[in-house]
């Protein structure tokens, strides 16, 4: 159980360690072998004195006789001869213990999109211990990531809002599939609210991205000034006026209340000089018809110069095995190289040109089994 508590540091110093129990920070007493609430009288019963052990370490043994579990280790330099409340704190470590080694708990966390999991991976790779865990995880995060750039699409179920400029035929393809349900297909134009800048600044423009609403101005010294308005705070467009009728030279109307997120995008359009038109879809086709499995969507009619706005709910609960076994995949060839490199590397899929880490490399058979996830229009289909 020697050296297992490690601390770098430059220089000569009385440096020591004080482990508290994570649960609830309760902290070890040294010589009574045991955790108790923290008693600033007893901290000399606390501290654990780390050795100079040459170059920058510094290290002592773990304390016999504590239970497995996790832990907080606290790093400090000791000022005077004895440890006091108020020395310097150099650093702290959240290990895990089992009774004869410790480990570093991961701060990395699988993303909600991952495509597989740590237990799967591990044991697609025949790993039996927790000492990758920390790596794992983030190499799952990547290669996720990554399938999901070349298929263009994410796989978890969740809510989507899908634009199209237009629909010269009857036919628009959903860039995520199986369609859960949808919420509403719209069309058209109708005005939603108006903004206009009175203030003292030279320009002022709004503009609409797809998650929110941008007020600028650029006054006389040069200095361009912005408001983000997500639409993740303001969800409606009276919540909108009502914070922009709140900043400076800003007015807003509204005409037509409804989701924030409904706003028609535009670029910059000048709000100096004249009043800005914010639009919405004012038309509900009810009459559509869904290929649900592939997000092939039929409307009532072509929408030759209408904009387009689908929400609607995609993806699996459960990530299919195909989609779990190419990650599992890709992340052991990763695993195996030795390293996470997130330079990229350009494969050639057909037309379409992907990318992955330079670690990684999808095979002709992965490329085959990945392409019926991808995005319709991707694929060719």
């Amino acid at each position: 159980m020697s050296n297992q508590l490690q601390l770098s540091f430059q220089g000569t110093a009385n440096l020591y360690a004080i482990i508290r129990r994570h649960s609830d920070a309760w902290v070890w007493n040294q010589t009574l072998l045991s955790f108790e609430s923290w008693n600033s009288e007893n901290i000399n019963d606390y501290d654990l004195p780390l050795s100079d052990s040459g170059g920058d370490l510094y290290q002592t043994a773990w304390p016999t006789g504590m239970a497995s579990g996790r832990y907080r280790v606290l790093f400090y330099r000791m000022a005077d001869s004895i440890p006091a409340t108020d020395d310097l704190l150099l650093g702290t470590e959240d290990l895990d213990w089992n009774g004869s080694t410790a480990t570093t708990v991961s701060n990395i966390e699988l993303n909600d999109d991952a495509l597989t999991s740590i237990e799967s991976v591990k044991r697609h790779l025949r790993i039996t211990d927790s000492d990758s865990d920390t790596l794992l995880a983030e190499l799952i995060n990547h290669v996720s990531n990554r399938i999901q750039l070349i298929c263009d699409r994410t796989f978890r179920r969740q809510l989507h809002q899908q634009r199209f400029t237009h629909a010269s035929s009857s036919q628009i393809i959903l860039k995520h599939f199986p369609v859960r349900s949808v919420l509403r297909v719209s069309t058209g134009n109708i005005a939603a609210m108006t903004i206009q800048y009175s203030g003292s600044d030279l320009r002022a423009s709004v503009a609409v991205s797809e998650d929110a609403l941008l007020l600028r101005t650029l006054d006389q010294s040069g200095t361009l000034t912005t408001h983000e308005l997500a639409f993740a705070n303001y969800p409606t467009i009276s919540m909108l006026i009502a914070v922009i009728d709140t900043l400076a030279g800003w007015t807003g109307s509204l005409s037509q209340d409804g989701p924030s997120n409904e706003l028609h995008p535009m670029v910059g359009a000048d709000a100096k000089s004249s009043m800005v038109w914010l639009n919405v879809p004012n038309y509900t086709d009810t009459a559509y018809q869904l290929d649900w499995p592939t997000g092939s969507l039929r409307l009532s009619q072509p929408f030759h110069t209408a904009p387009i706005l689908v929400s609607y709910e995609a993806g699996y609960d459960i990530i299919p095995a195909d989609l779990v076994q190419i990650t599992n995949e890709l992340v052991a060839q990763a695993y195996h190289l030795g390293k996470h490199d997130t330079n990229l590397k350009r494969e050639s899929l057909g037309d379409h040109a992907i990318t992955l880490s330079s670690a990684v490399s999808l095979n002709d058979d992965q490329l085959a089994r990945l392409r019926p996830y991808m995005n319709l229009q991707l694929s060719g289909v």
